[in-house]
């Protein structure tokens, strides 16, 4: 599922004339320092009776908390869907 959503990524990019660079974590490999370094998120999740996979719930709750710096203005904006 990561790898078809990766290149599909890519195309659109050729297709609009720019490059990607990929970075691809497993859910419980991924930092809070690589949610604040991305310019953009593709996440994917199997649905497990109507829910997202444990994994990725406790990424999420491993790091958004910790995405959000009191004193800065701005945040990268993200969102998920399995």
């Amino acid at each position: 599922m990561a790898a078809a959503i990766e290149r599909g990524a890519i195309s659109a990019a050729a297709e609009m004339g720019s490059e990607l660079a990929v970075v691809s974590r497993r859910a419980a490999d991924a930092s809070t320092e690589d949610v604040l370094s991305a310019s953009g998120y593709a996440f994917c999740a199997p649905e497990n009776l109507a829910s997202t996979s444990g994994a990725m719930l406790e990424f999420f709750h491993r790091t958004y908390y910790d995405a959000f710096d009191e004193d800065e203005e701005e945040h990268e904006p993200f969102s998920a869907g399995d």
